[in-house]
C-alpha cells in the first residue's frame, strides 16, 4: 500500500464485507428450517432461495475481496474482515436471528474489538516507501506494499 489509504479500496473491502454477512444471514435464514442429517437433504437445501443468495452474495464479495487484495496489504485488510464476521455477524445474529448474546461473548467481543482496533491503528496511513521492520533476531527485513 504505497502513499495514503485508498479509499476506493476501502469502500470495496466494506461492499464485499457487507455482502459477505449478508450471505452468512441468508444461509442461516435459509438453513434454519433444515435439519440436515444426510447428502440428500443438504443438495436438497441447497436449492432453496435463500441459501443460493447467500451463496451469490459470497461469490460476489470473493471477486471484490480479490480486487481488494491487489490494493491493499492483506494484514491491514483482513482484520476489518475479522471485524465484520466476528464481531458485527454475532451483533447482527442475535438482532435479526434472536440468537443469544450471553455476558461472556459480550465481554469476549470486546476484547477482539481492542485487538483489532490496535492492529489497524497500528499501520501506517502514509508511506513513502516499502516499510521496513526487524525480526526478532535483530536483522532487518524489507517488505513490499502495494
Amino acid at each position: 500500500m504505497k502513499g495514503s489509504v485508498d479509499v476506493g479500496a476501502l469502500l470495496m473491502l466494506a461492499v464485499s464485507m457487507s455482502l459477505a454477512m449478508t450471505g452468512q444471514m441468508l444461509m442461516k435464514w435459509g438453513m434454519s428450517a433444515e435439519k440436515v442429517s444426510g447428502i440428500g437433504q443438504l443438495l436438497s437445501a441447497l436449492l432453496g432461495v435463500r441459501v443460493l443468495a447467500g451463496l451469490a452474495c459470497f461469490v460476489i464479495s470473493a471477486m471484490l475481496w480479490l480486487v481488494v487484495l491487489s490494493r491493499l496489504d492483506l494484514s491491514y485488510a483482513y482484520p476489518l474482515v475479522a471485524f465484520a464476521q466476528v464481531v458485527l455477524l454475532m451483533l447482527l445474529s442475535s438482532a435479526l436471528l434472536k440468537e443469544s448474546l450471553p455476558a461472556l461473548r459480550i465481554a469476549g467481543l470486546a476484547v477482539v474489538c481492542l485487538g483489532l482496533v490496535l492492529v489497524v491503528f497500528s499501520y501506517p496511513t502514509s508511506t513513502s516507501g516499502p516499510s521496513t521492520d526487524t525480526d526478532t533476531s535483530g536483522a532487518l527485513l524489507s517488505t513490499r506494499h502495494g
